[in-house]
This record gives C-alpha cells, structure tokens and sequence, in this order.
C-alpha cells in the first residue's frame, strides 16, 4: 500500500513527465519563442516568466503536496484540441497561435496529472505562463497613431508651433518622427506583466486585480503620450539641446518606473490581503475552539 507521502513524490514526478514530454514535443515553438526573447528588445520580459512561475510554484509547495491526487483525465479533450491548433498554426505558419497553443498546453499538463486541487494553489502561475508568449506587435501601429494625436493635441494646448505629417511631427527648428520605438508597446505590455503580479500578491478579490491591471493598461498608453509630448516640448524649450539625444531614452525608463512606482502606491491603499488574511485567522482560532469544547 503507497503512503501519501510516496504518491505526493509520485505526483510531483508525473507532473515533471508531463511538462518535459510537452516540452520536447513542441520544442521547435519554444525554442522561437525564446529566440524572439533574446533578439527583440519589446519581448525580453519573456525570459523572466518562466523563472518567475517556478518560484511562485515553489512558494505554493506545501498547499500542492498536502493536496489529494486525483488527475483530471476530463481535461483530455482540450488537450487534443490545443494539439489541433497547434498543428493547424504551423500549417498556416501562424506562429503566434502555435505559441499560445504550446503555451497553453504547458500550462494544463500539471492539471491533468495532479488533479483541478492540487493545482488550484498554483492557479496564478500556470496563467502566468501566458505573458512568455511574444505577443503584441499587432497594437503597435494603433500605438503610434494614439502616440501623435496626444503628442499633437498637447503641443497646441501648450502653444508650441506644431505641424504633422503622418507620423513625422514638425517644430520650429526640428522634426520628431513617431516610430515603432516610440509607440510605448515595451512599456505597455511591461506594466501588464508587472501590475499583473502585483495585483496577484496584493489583492485576494479576483475583481479588484482586474480592475488594476485594467487601469494599468490604460495609465500605461496615457503615459507614453505624456512622455512623448514632454519630451519634444523639452527639446524645443532647451533650443534642441535636450531630448534628441540617448537623453530622452533615460528620461523615458524614469518617467515610466516613477509611474509604476505611483501606481502601485495608489494600489496598495485598496489592498484587501490583510482584510482576508484576518477573516482567515478567525476562522481558524474559531474551528481550534470548538475542537477543545
């Protein structure tokens, strides 16, 4: 007869089976996904998700292990059908489909192996695993023509001579194009990721960390256009000598961490951890009261 504590083991080794199986059996989608890591600075918070999922999966131990087993062989059908779409992406060579295919896969294996309870305390990082995707190209061009009408409209509240062409905005003395750099996709989908894990630690409501990480999104695309509009009216106030330069690019990574750094201030003021970790604790002394009655 297997003890717990050997089907605990068991579990574990199962569920590491069933990630390296998926693993190699789509590794040419992974391994273009980490391609795409290292080469394109938009998507180099790809090579912290993994790392941080495993941490927050090891965090989450204890509740994992003390879980019963019971895997979750309902969950077959999905897994054959992600298989399908996948299959069918590569065909179509739609890469980003086959990604989040594999992706996906990846994240139901430990559902299927340990069963819809010993995964649930590890919910949140098997969804994390969805920001390794590369994704997000296809806002850019929305991106920069937001990026130039703020740009634009904030200029003229300010009085500054403005005249635009496209994405090429004109000033005295000097001409600002709006380009795939500026379009603020780098800082926009950073601030998902990281509001999305500072909603996770910060609020217990499931409601209250959409609604951040919305607002996020949101002060994410709102800043870049300030960072843009601040940056051009700098250069034509210092007579071009601030803001064409590397200057501009250190302003930006400030401008945007003072941002996040606000948000998350602001965040932490509606944070119900404390609140649920109290009605936990009374629940607790409650239930070891009436054990000694």
């Amino acid at each position: 007869m297997r003890t717990p504590f050997r089907e605990q083991w068991l579990g574990f080794a199962g569920l590491a089976a069933a990630c390296a199986l998926v693993v190699i059996a789509f590794r040419g989608t992974f391994a273009e996904m980490a391609r795409q890591w290292i080469e394109s600075p938009t998507y180099q918070h790809g090579l912290l998700i993994l790392p941080v999922c495993v941490w927050l999966i090891w965090r989450q131990r204890a509740a994992v292990a003390a879980a019963p087993l019971a895997p979750s062989l309902s969950l077959l059908p999905a897994v054959v059908a992600l298989a399908v779409i996948w299959m069918a992406s590569e065909l179509a060579r739609f890469s980003l489909g086959a990604q989040l295919a594999a992706t996906a896969m990846l994240a139901i294996a430990p559902v299927v192996v340990l069963g819809r309870e010993a995964t649930r305390p590890i919910a949140f990082p098997l969804f994390f695993l969805i920001f390794a995707v590369p994704m997000g190209e296809e806002l850019v061009p929305a991106l920069m023509r937001y990026t130039a009408d703020f740009a634009v409209m904030a200029l003229v509240v300010t009085g500054v001579p403005v005249f635009r062409d496209g994405m090429v905005i004109s000033l005295p003395g000097a001409d600002f194009e709006v380009v795939k750099a500026c379009s603020g996709i780098r800082y926009l989908l950073t601030a998902v990721v990281a509001s999305t894990l500072f909603a996770y630690f910060t609020f217990a409501s499931v409601a209250r960390r959409v609604v951040f990480v919305a607002v996020s999104f949101l002060v994410a695309i709102l800043a870049n256009g300030l960072r843009a509009c601040v940056v051009m009216l700098a250069a034509h106030l210092s007579d071009y000598r601030f803001g064409l330069g590397v200057d501009h690019l250190v302003f930006g990574w400030v401008w945007f961490g003072v941002v996040m750094l606000a948000l998350m201030a602001a965040g932490n003021r509606f944070s119900d951890r404390g609140e649920r970790d109290r009605k936990s604790t009374r629940l607790n002394s409650s239930h070891r009261y009436r054990s000694r009655m």
